[in-house]
């Protein structure tokens, strides 16, 4: 249902974390990072370092506000198009999510898959 024009579904909050991301446009691989301005359970807007083009599938790595058992930091990793590009402004339809622990600098453990983390949202652009 549109309000006012507005064709995202779902609440956006109004976050700033950093992000990561990557595409591949062609033959090319292109990645960037920024910060997300907005985000939904069905997208994000975030500023990039790193154009990317409309209807291309890109990775986005958000580092997320809060610690898994107060000591362990992880990020939310999502798939989806980009439906919206203009200047360093990139609107991401989110397609797929999952949670996974990030590397610690200097930090011995691994990145982890967290159980139950995987989700599809099945929207469709």
């Amino acid at each position: 249902m549109e309000r006012d024009g507005d064709r995202r579904d779902g609440q956006r909050f109004e976050i700033r974390q950093e992000v990561r991301y990557r595409a591949t446009i062609g033959r090319r691989e292109v990645s960037g990072s920024g910060y997300t301005l907005n985000m939904s359970s069905s997208g994000i807007l975030f500023s990039g370092n790193q154009p990317l083009c409309a209807n291309a599938w890109v990775t986005v790595e958000v580092s997320w506000p809060v610690l898994l058992d107060q000591r362990k930091p992880i990020k939310l990793v999502t798939r989806g198009r980009v439906v919206r590009a203009a200047g360093d402004l990139i609107a991401v339809r989110i397609r797929e999510w999952e949670f996974r622990t990030a590397s610690v600098p200097g930090g011995s453990e691994p990145p982890q898959d967290l159980p139950g983390g995987k989700h599809a949202s099945g929207a469709t652009a």
